[in-house]
């Protein structure tokens, strides 16, 4: 049975990557398929090819150089591509095969190809020969190299997948891996010395430093999910039987010197370790053979010694013995490090026609550029949209001014006794024209039904977490404290933070509709006459007897007149400002400017694009709307300058005015279907945007509810894992403790998800377990 450990492959379902990637070029990227087809077709052979996990040096080329294409590869396509979904199983845990991790990111398929790189590299180090000095060189060349592809993985790849439940992926689990092949190459060093027969000191040292790395290791397996219980023990025991192998050598050392006092305290200080090693309870039934008994063999050899140095120092030497806290600590020699292959350090430099190969999609046009032109796109939208927001926040204010001086009601009512003025005529006939009591009764049911879609499609989802709460509980009553996880709420804490965030818009929205609403109904009939024509305008407004005016009116008017004149005309050319704005951005062509700096950009920087390396281009083209940023900002003062010589010409005149009964009557109807006018206005703006705001909040609901189906779909398939590991737990408790002793049942074998074949591992009878 074997005293080391190989890391076993994860594994993988086929995926056709020339559907997949083909779509994500054309609905994400934009650019035809057809262009990629040979491309595309060569990628899924690259896929294809790693799919039959073998610990040979073929397959090592095969995933090698589909780790270097996919890291070209995240370079050009977004990090989700919506047409992929990469299925990918751990290998560590129990039942580790019965809960998938479903991604759409080609990071996340390159770190799961980095994975089993490492796995492959640790697979090539335990079928090393490790009988003789090369084969101890090659081994201790494959254990480094593994620590190398997973010392990528934690610096450069995980960090990515922090948002993602990466089971067998997480940050603790790849560093127990890391230290464990660090502590396999140490030890191929150790063993390498006690060919070369090297100095007691040196091997102490060099054992020191082995027992310390699988301390590592064990440390973070014990704060990793996934790592089985007869790994952390067969660290466990590999850490006291190297401490212990350290102070045995120290104690040789002390015999040759004549230190007969030192050497039964290191003797001493040994067995105590070793002593830790085997005395925790079961520990023994999750030992394989070979290193139960080392062991054994280096419990045999101190003991051994012990006696024999402390009856010669009791008869011979009589030299004191000092306690084991008093001995010079072992100072740990290492002679290994994370190193990975230069290939896969650098693989896109390896992308050539005589090494990996050409990279593929190389004339695929970065994402990078096409997230630079969303960018562009996007921010000249938010600046329009301000310009717009300023827009309407003056003719909302000058509506607002009117109606607080019953204008222009007040003045129609004086110009025109009798008749529809001239406002109202235009006012009903833009209404007709756009079918404006229908189009608002329209507008409020769509939006009502929007609103009922999305309080529908949130109570759905908010329904598969309750039942998945529910059964979590009846789960967690069923086994008792034996139930090791996260409850929903704190292993879904996410989801729900959102779902109250979700279930806030759709409350504040809904208040918001009910205003809205109410503004309708307040005009409504109003409206209806607006909508009906010239009939029902003249049948709504009375008419007043024309009096005579006074020198003072006659001279105000007109010049009151000349001023609502001014402000509507303000009004028409903001409009005609906003309308060239329009043709403006539709205009804007950011592209060839983009494409120029790409280019530059790929021949400096060798193809490795990110979206600042753009931002100097958007900004600058961003620049061009700080003109109209600037028109924006003067059009309130000027506004207002035009309101204050209104206000005070309008006082004027209403002082003036000697109104009947008649008169004043018909002012107020007037006014009245001004107010209707500017309300109209203003509530299908919020009609629009309440469409709008739906519409989009539908699509973060879609995104929730798929966030919840797959979180409930790995609690059940984690919570399955469980339940079988806790059953596997209680069977394997009574089985010991139906037998007589630990020596008596059969050992289990480190956890692995396939053989590795030709393991030519060393054992006890090599003869060179202690030096």
């Amino acid at each position: 049975m074997p005293n080391i450990i190989w890391i076993p492959f994860r594994e993988t379902q086929s995926v056709d990557l020339v559907t997949g990637l083909g779509d994500t070029i054309e609905k994400q990227l934009n650019q035809p398929r057809d262009k990629f087809s040979g491309d595309l077709k060569t990628a899924n052979e690259l896929r294809n090819n790693v799919l039959n996990p073998q610990p040979n040096v073929s397959y090592l080329d095969h995933l090698t150089k589909y780790y270097a294409q996919l890291t070209y590869w995240t370079t050009k396509f977004p990090a989700g591509c919506d047409s992929l979904e990469f299925l990918w199983y751990g290998t560590l845990a129990y039942t580790a095969n019965a809960a998938p991790v479903i991604s759409q990111s080609l990071h996340f398929e390159r770190c799961n190809i980095l994975y089993n790189l490492g796995s492959l590299y640790s697979q090539m180090g335990v079928n090393e020969g490790r009988q003789d000095a090369d084969g101890l060189k090659m081994s201790f060349n494959y254990f480094q190299m593994a620590a190398g592809c997973f010392q990528i993985l934690v610096e450069n790849g995980l960090t990515d997948l922090e948002s993602l439940n990466m089971r067998g992926l997480e940050y603790d689990t790849i560093c127990c891996v890391r230290d464990l092949m660090l502590a396999q190459a140490q030890e191929c060093i150790w063993q390498r010395s006690l060919l070369n027969g090297s100095r007691n000191s040196v091997v102490a040292k060099l054992a020191q430093q082995v027992s310390l790395l699988y301390d590592s290791a064990l440390a973070w397996a014990q704060k990793s999910p996934q790592v089985r219980s007869e790994w952390v023990h067969h660290m466990t025991c590999k850490r006291q039987h190297f401490l212990a192998v350290g102070h045995y050598r120290m104690a040789r050392d002390a015999l040759d010197g004549c230190r007969y006092g030192e050497e039964i305290a290191r003797l001493k200080a040994a067995l105590s370790a070793v002593k830790e090693g085997t005395g925790k309870g079961m520990l023994r039934r999750y030992l394989v053979e070979s290193v139960s008994d080392d062991l054994n063999g280096i419990i045999d050899v101190v003991t051994e010694d012990l006696k024999r140095a402390e009856k010669d120092n009791n008869l011979i030497y009589l030299q004191a013995v000092p306690q084991t806290t008093a001995l010079a600590p072992i100072v740990p020699a290492l002679m290994v490090k994370c190193t990975p292959p230069v290939e896969l350090a650098k693989p896109i430099e390896y992308l050539t026609k005589d090494k990996l190969g050409l990279p593929l999609f190389a004339k695929l046009t970065p994402f990078a550029f096409h997230q630079a032109l969303v960018l562009y796109s996007q921010e000249s939208d938010k600046i329009v949209a301000a310009i717009e927001a300023q827009v309407k926040s003056c003719t909302n204010a000058k509506n607002q001014a009117l109606v607080e001086m019953a204008l222009p009601g007040s003045l129609d009512s004086v110009e025109k006794p009798k008749g529809i003025p001239a406002d109202i005529i235009a006012h009903s006939d833009q209404i007709k024209s756009e079918r404006g009591l229908e189009t608002t009764r329209e507008a409020v049911r769509d939006v009502q039904r929007l609103a009922a879609t999305a309080r529908q499609e949130l109570e759905a989802a908010k329904a598969v977490l309750d039942d998945e709460r529910s059964e979590d509980e009846m789960l967690r009553r069923k086994n008792n404290s034996g139930w090791a996880r996260f409850d929903s709420k704190e292993a879904g804490a996410h989801l729900y933070t959102r779902l109250d965030e979700l279930e806030q818009y759709l409350t504040d929205a809904a208040a918001s509709d009910k205003l809205v609403r109410g503004k309708l109904d307040e005009i409504d009939y109003l409206l209806s006459i607006l909508n009906s024509g010239r009939g029902a305008l003249e049948n709504y407004l009375p008419s007043s007897v024309s009096g005579v005016r006074s020198p003072e009116v006659k001279r105000q008017v007109p010049h009151l007149r000349d001023l609502l004149n001014n402000l509507e005309s303000l009004e028409i050319k903001r409009a005609q400002y906003m309308d060239r704005l329009s043709i403006k951005q539709q205009n804007d062509e950011i592209e060839p400017d983009l494409e120029y700096h790409m280019d530059k950009l790929i021949r400096e920087k060798h193809l490795r694009l990110t979206l600042a390396d753009f931002e100097p281009i958007t900004s600058k083209e961003l620049e061009k709307y700080s003109v109209d940023q600037d028109w924006a900002s003067e059009q309130k003062e000027l506004q207002e300058e035009v309101l204050e010589k209104l206000e005070t010409a309008n006082k004027e005149f209403r002082a003036s005015l000697d109104m009947n009964d008649a008169a004043i009557h018909r002012e107020n109807a007037i006014q009245s279907l001004e107010v209707a006018y500017f309300s109209y206005q203003e509530q299908k703006d919020h009609l629009d945007a309440g469409r709008n705001f739906y519409n989009q909040l539908l699509g973060e609901i879609a995104i929730f509810n798929k966030n919840c189906k797959q979180f409930v779909y790995e609690r059940k398939m984690e919570g399955a894992s469980l339940e079988h590991e806790l059953s596997s737990m209680h069977l394997s408790e009574q089985e010991h403790s139906g037998s007589h002793s630990d020596t008596s049942s059969t050992p289990l074998a480190a956890p692995r998800a396939q053989r590795a074949s030709n393991l030519n591992m060393w054992s006890p009878e090599d003869g060179i377990r202690f030096g």
